[in-house]
């Protein structure tokens, strides 16, 4: 049994007449429109800070959204494709490229040479995670504005470890519920959920059980809340998931077809969503930013052409850290927009605070470096002179040891990004407009060009001066 399609494109149709719909159980225009009066009079006040929905996808790379365009065969994702048709879908979004440090990017607002986590944190073991000296992004709101906001975290945590709380890990960095996993899974099917650190063990499909504890805590918190739903699809292992929330012809063993398989756990995925988008109270949808974005590119195992294997998770590559990221809702008058400025998912720690009436830099204490930059203006307009000149990505293992055994770093400005790996001879590349590399520039026996050797110096000087700062 295959997905009903009409269901999916009327998950797009909620999507996108959603403003109308919510407007009249309001009584009202949605936060942020042009006018607060009807014909009936005044109107309640807007909130001045919206619910916050932040999404993130485990190992979707823009290869695996629709809405952006990047490969022909991209999975069905309606839900994802609706929500930037009526917000802003940003082009040029990186992150780390594996799951932990792109995490720990996102809680702190800071670099992981800052953070120590540059690598995937083995939860079972007492390895170093993240530490507690940090201060995530609920704290952030517990030290600037106590009490505004409730908040839980949904699903996946994979920030702590044996030696540091491990269930109970989320609860003390901050979060005021966990109900989800410590980090990756074996089975989506028969998985060791906790909830607020009790173990729940759970026999149903992972992503379907997530959907429905995110939409328990948009009834249950107290609004404005903070809702962190982080998604353990698309991570592998690769498995068939249930028939009415995809529409693959899934054949043989899901390791002999992984492409179809992952393509069908990121469909379903979307599906999810759109459940958790209908079934929300409207006038509550109505009050929430969401942002959803990837945490890094999928395994090279479900990568096809244009994008290559080699390039995926695991690299520097550009199919493994440019990420999707698409804001929508409350406080995000841009339709249907493109934004080509480079961000970072280091920026969604200030966006998150701006969003909920807090300045991140003012709050932290003055020696704490802060990386982040809020994308709120780009809300607006999306089009307007970027806030960030260059975008960072790096990975080192072990976690928490200077300096790393391995180390990778990558830097890009608009047209050109340079990759510097630990043994290795540096790459760089003209990226102008394209989605993948191409060509290394230092690869070959031609010197580089005037404008060629100018990007390089330039991009140089920016690593060495970020990385050299405290």
């Amino acid at each position: 049994m295959g997905i009903d399609v009409t269901k999916a494109l009327g998950c797009a149709a909620l999507w996108l007449g959603l403003a109308a719909s919510a407007a009249a159980q309001l009584g009202g225009p949605l936060p942020g429109s042009a006018s607060s009066v009807s014909a009936a009079g005044p109107v309640a006040a807007a909130p001045l800070t919206p619910n916050v929905l932040l999404v993130i996808l485990d190992d979707v790379g823009n290869d695996k959204v629709g809405a952006y365009g990047e490969h022909p065969q991209a999975p069905p994702t309606p839900t994802l494709d609706a929500l930037a048709a009526r917000g802003v879908l940003f082009r040029n979004a990186y992150a780390n490229p594996v799951c932990s440090p792109t995490r720990a990017t996102i809680m702190t607002g800071r670099y992981s040479f800052r953070t120590g986590i540059g690598a995937v944190i083995k939860v079972k073991q007492p390895v170093a995670a993240l530490p507690y000296a940090e201060l995530t992004l609920p704290e952030l709101f517990e030290l600037g504005a106590p009490g505004r906001y409730e908040n839980a975290l949904v699903g996946k945590w994979h920030l702590g470890s044996a030696s540091s709380g491990a269930e109970f890990n989320a609860l003390q960095q901050g979060w005021q519920h966990h109900w989800g996993v410590k980090g990756n899974l074996g089975n989506y099917y028969s998985w060791p959920k906790f909830e607020d650190g009790v173990p729940v063990h759970s026999t149903e499909y992972v992503t379907s059980v997530q959907i429905d504890d995110a939409l328990h805590f948009t009834r249950q918190l107290r609004e404005p809340w903070l809702i962190a739903l982080s998604t353990t699809a698309a991570h592998t292992p690769y498995h068939a998931p249930p028939a009415n929330l995809h529409s693959e012809r899934l054949s043989g063993a899901p390791a002999d077809t992984p492409v179809a398989h992952f393509d069908a756990a990121v469909e379903a995925l979307d599906t999810e969503l759109g459940r958790l988008f209908d079934a929300m109270d409207p006038a509550v949808l109505a009050r929430t930013t969401v942002i959803v974005i990837g945490d890094n590119g999928p395994p090279g195992a479900a990568v096809t052409p244009p994008f290559a294997s080699g390039g995926a998770k695991g690299s520097l590559y550009e199919g493994a850290v440019n990420v999707p990221l698409i804001v929508a809702g409350w406080g995000v008058p841009a339709q249907g927009a493109e934004c080509r400025a480079l961000v970072s998912s280091v920026d969604l720690f200030a966006t998150v605070a701006e969003l909920g009436g807090l300045d991140a830099r003012a709050v932290l204490p003055d020696y704490r470096a802060l990386d982040s930059i809020s994308l709120v203006p780009y809300f607006s307009e999306p089009g307007r002179t970027p806030l960030r000149a260059y975008a960072y990505v790096e990975k080192f293992s072990p976690n928490g040891v200077f300096p790393a055994q391995s180390a990778g770093r990558a830097i890009r400005d608009v047209r050109w990004k340079l990759i510097q790996r630990q043994g290795s001879s540096e790459q760089f590349y003209d990226l102008g407009n394209a989605i993948t590399e191409g060509v290394n520039l230092l690869g070959g026996s031609d010197p580089l060009s005037p404008d060629q050797l100018q990007g390089y110096l330039s991009l140089k000087l920016r690593l060495e001066k970020l990385t050299g700062s405290p």
